[in-house]
This record gives structure tokens, C-alpha cells and sequence, in this order.
């Protein structure tokens, strides 16, 4: 896959533009529609993946195939054999939610609920989460693909082939082909 260079960016800006998604996904259904456009917790996830992809600068085709690998739904939770639950169509586990209500400044039961329920917000929660992972990785995107799922290296290596095999599956091989300029 020719995938960019990822850049490592300051702390601040991520907390920034997840507060810009609390925004976008949470405040925004308080305020009245202007037109018939979907209100951002009514979107599909579809709907959702560009512009999460853009704002945390990852690859729009990863972050659908671990929405696809990954398979959960809007509205549902999975426990976890380690104690864990996974949340909303990105499967956001509850691992990631400490950091993330400390850094939005909102409470663990809030959060919970706009991750779950909202395919929107849970998009752009896993867009944070594998931009994270990738920066912790020094920017090797696979090596964040795999963190996304598990540090495990066996489980991280699997998952890896998973979300390679995901992308095969919707985008064809020539999504690893390099681009022509």
C-alpha cells in the first residue's frame, strides 16, 4: 500500500481536533438542523471515515477496513476474555476511554454513550486512537494498524494480515500497487 509519511504531531493538536469531533458529533444534535442533511450522530459510519480519516491524517482505507474487520455495530457492546468491552462500529475499546475523557474533559458515562451510540463519533474516536498508536510507533503505520488491535505481537501480527486481506477484499490488490504520478 503506498501509504504517506505519517508525521508525529504535538500532543495538543490531537487533543484539539478531538474536541473539534465532541463538536461536530455530540454538540451539533442540540442545535436545530439548518437543512435536511443528516445530523452528525444520525450519519453512517461511511459517511464519517473521510472526514475522520482527514482530520487525524491517517488512511481512509485502513480506517475502513478495521471498521470492517472489526465489526460491531452502533448501539452495541462485546465483552472482552481480558475484562474489556468493545464499543460501536470500530469495536473503541474501554482501554481507550480514561485517556480520552480525560483529555475531552467530559465524564466516563458521556463518553461512553456518544462512542457507542454514535457511528460518527466512533469513527473519529478510532481515527485518534490508530493516529496514537501510530505516532507511539514512530510513525510506522503498520506497527499502529497492529497496536489498534493488540500489543501482542502475536495477536498484532494477525490482526495486521486481517486488515491487509480487509483491504484486498474492498479495494483490490492495487491498493499496495504505488501510485502513478
Amino acid at each position: 500500500m503506498s501509504i504517506p509519511h505519517q508525521t508525529q504531531h504535538p500532543k495538543s493538536r490531537i487533543a484539539g481536533a478531538v474536541i473539534a469531533t465532541v463538536l461536530a458529533c455530540v454538540a451539533a444534535p442540540r442545535l436545530a438542523a439548518a437543512d435536511d442533511a443528516p445530523l452528525p450522530y444520525e450519519s453512517t459510519i461511511d459517511q464519517c471515515v473521510p472526514s475522520a480519516a482527514a482530520t487525524y491524517k491517517v488512511d481512509p482505507r485502513i480506517l475502513t477496513a478495521i471498521i470492517d474487520v472489526e465489526g460491531g455495530k452502533a448501539g452495541a457492546c462485546e465483552k472482552n476474555k481480558n475484562g474489556t468491552t468493545d464499543c460501536g462500529p470500530a469495536q473503541v475499546n474501554t482501554v481507550n476511554r480514561d485517556e480520552l475523557a480525560q483529555t475531552l474533559k467530559v465524564s466516563r458515562a458521556d463518553l461512553d454513550e456518544w462512542v457507542t451510540a454514535s457511528p460518527c463519533y466512533n469513527a473519529f474516536i478510532a481515527a485518534w486512537i490508530l493516529k496514537r498508536e501510530i505516532v507511539k510507533a514512530g510513525d510506522n503505520v503498520w506497527e499502529g494498524v497492529g497496536r489498534y488491535h493488540s500489543r501482542t505481537p502475536s495477536l498484532k501480527a494477525a490482526y495486521q494480515t486481517r486488515i491487509v486481506n480487509a483491504i484486498i477484499r474492498r479495494y483490490g490488490k492495487q491498493a499496495f500497487e504505488p501510485k502513478q504520478d
